[in-house]
């Protein structure tokens, strides 16, 4: 019998290799897997020669470009043979289609191969490595992949993906508890974020804040209600609040963090800041990776969403928000969702936002309105809008709030004399915030249409 290769090149199968295992046998595999490029042939030492050619179908089946073919006649024994070995690898007979051999063995065809060369005390370098130290990691199929349920998208529409981990990034006093207690709010109560972005997937909601104390935290969850009409005491799921300090740099610290996640079971965990949970260097990228690690265990074990707030850097180093946050640039690389907050003026704030598997919201502009303050959705434009306006058209409108909000109200001629900016695009800008009702004009002079009554810290 004979392995064709090319037409001047064969090799020869002798007639005994059907019944007894023999020294040709081994010559043969030898000059096999010189074809085929593997590295290291098995040990000689005796078996079955329908194991060996098994092993031979199998290479040849998985590797198609080698150009060997193996008669009909011989082919039948060697099915016969792997067929006896399926129950060793686990493989339900359902599994074989016999009308279909190629594309079986291209599916199992290693695992076979690699089982019986391991079982026979043989190595077949990387792959007998891989298989002696240990179960290796499940695989699947890609068509088997799961596929996305899409009413579960999003945890917050726009704002937060579904199971989504990542920051909440600003500067220190720049509404980013607010913010945060806001999402955590909607999420317990299932009415939307910011009375603006809706909720699909309400649920439970764990909550820890290391700065403000338990009075304060319940003076402005207080507020966020009374804005809303809702009962912090009657919230259509739990809303819990981590009381002790916590700590997520220790093995203690992240066990007790981990049951408290496993008996809560919340579909939102919020972390507030970030830098009041460990004492670890933000700068050092090992030492990130593993905090943020054990985030992505929590995220990924309880099939929660984790959101931690982190301040950004004193000096902005780029115009993209995630860039900014203060440490190893793997905070912002992390996230599946995150949101940016900058100050722009007296209780005005820019709310942008990036998602690893999404498109990334259009920014918007909020205020912080009435004592104990709410943020509230002053500018809240379409897709098609945001693409016009960013960045070029923004950062006069910007220029416009920053003016009026520092000198009172002002009249178009003088916002264009001291705003930064051509006297076009600043008057553009004007009537742009106008139509969207952020300014109003009285008596000749615009000034925003709301004027805040207190500060927004945090």
């Amino acid at each position: 019998m004979t392995l064709a290769t090319d037409p001047q090149e064969s090799l020869v199968v002798p007639a005994s290799l059907l019944h007894v295992s023999e020294p040709e046998t081994w010559q043969l595999l030898d000059q096999l897997f010189i074809q085929l490029n593997v590295s290291r042939a098995p040990a000689r030492i005796g078996r079955e020669a329908t194991e060996f050619l098994a092993c031979v179908y199998v290479q040849l089946l998985t590797n198609p470009g080698a150009g060997f073919s193996v008669p009909s006649a011989l082919l039948r024994q060697v099915q016969e043979c792997i067929v006896g070995r399926l129950g060793d690898l686990g493989i339900p007979p359902s599994e074989v289609h016999v009308e279909d051999w190629p594309a079986f063995i291209r599916r199992h065809g290693m695992a076979i191969l690699r089982s019986q060369w391991i079982k026979q005390g043989r190595s077949m370098g990387a792959a007998q490595q891989v298989d002696a130290l240990g179960k290796p990691y499940e695989i699947l199929e890609a068509a088997n992949l799961e596929s996305l349920d899409p009413d579960k998208r999003w945890l917050i529409e726009q704002l937060w993906q579904y199971q989504g981990a990542g920051m909440i990034g600003g500067a220190p006093k720049g509404a980013k508890t607010w913010l945060a207690l806001d999402m955590a709010l909607s999420v317990a109560s299932g009415t939307p974020c910011l009375d603006a972005f809706a909720i699909p997937c309400p649920g439970p909601v764990l909550v820890h804040c290391a700065e403000g104390g338990q009075g304060y935290l319940k003076q402005r969850l207080d507020g966020l209600c009374r804005a809303r009409g809702l009962d912090l005491a009657k919230l259509r799921f739990p809303f819990y609040f981590l009381t002790d300090r916590v700590r997520i740099d220790s093995a203690e610290g992240r066990s007790r963090l981990r049951a408290t996640v496993g008996r809560a079971m919340p579909c939102l965990l919020l972390l507030d800041p970030l830098v009041r949970l460990h004492r670890m260097d933000e700068n050092s990228a090992g030492q990130v990776a593993e905090l943020l690690g054990f985030l992505s265990e929590l995220q990924r074990d309880f099939a929660t969403a984790v959101v931690v707030v982190h301040h950004t850097a004193k000096t902005r180093r780029s115009a993209i928000g995630g860039q900014d946050l203060r440490g190893s640039s793997d905070f912002y690389a992390w996230g599946d969702s995150n949101l940016f907050l900058q100050k722009q003026a007296e209780n005005i704030y820019r709310l942008s936002g990036e998602h690893r598997a999404a498109p990334s919201p259009s920014a918007i502009r909020l205020q912080a309105i009435g004592d104990p303050p709410v943020l509230k959705v002053t500018d809240l434009p379409s897709s098609a809008q945001a693409s016009e306006r960013e960045p070029r058209e923004s950062r006069y409108e910007d220029a416009v709030i920053r003016f009026v909000t520092a000198e009172g109200p002002s009249t178009v001629e003088a916002i264009r004399r001291g705003a930064t900016g051509g006297n076009r695009e600043l008057g553009l800008a004007v009537q742009r915030l106008a139509l969207r009702g952020v300014l109003t004009k009285t008596d000749g002079r615009w000034e925003l249409s709301a004027r805040p009554s207190s500060s927004l810290r945090a």
